[in-house]
């Protein structure tokens, strides 16, 4: 007896959800090298007071792109906890580049518009359809 598992044709939303992942996690790592070392690199005039809050928020930043690099690969794998995972890693994305935006870093801003993106793909039904339930429903 031979058991065969059906594993749908993977959407282009998924695609789509993926490749944006991987730019939100590069992304997020080059802001977050930038607000390391206190904005240097870009050239930007952050003040030196807040320069200990401002690496630490970078260090966070690098964190949360590290986080959607891996949110990527749930993505395209079809992971169970990658659609909850994405959700949550982009909506604390979109906050703190918000927060990075007010520090001057306009780069921010194309890293939470890819999050808002992210976010509208993964709630179409085909691409949340995809992705295997995390609690099964009984036929009740």
């Amino acid at each position: 007896m031979h058991i065969v598992s059906f594993v749908p044709r993977r959407p282009v939303g998924v695609t789509t959800i993926a490749a944006l992942e991987v730019a939100v996690g590069i992304f997020s790592l080059f802001e977050g090298a930038l607000l390391v070392t206190d904005g240097k690199m870009a050239g930007l005039a952050i003040d030196t007071k807040l320069s200990a809050d401002i690496g630490a928020f970078g260090v966070l930043i690098s964190i949360l792109g590290l986080f959607a690099l891996l949110a990527s690969y749930g993505v395209w794998n079809r992971k169970r906890w990658a659609w909850t995972y994405s959700v949550m890693i982009c909506g604390l994305g979109i906050l703190t580049n918000i927060t990075a935006f007010f520090f001057g870093l306009t780069i921010s801003v194309l890293c939470a518009g890819l999050e808002v993106i992210v976010i509208f793909y993964l709630t179409r039904p085909d691409v949340r359809a995809y992705f295997p339930k995390l609690y099964p429903t009984t036929g009740k």
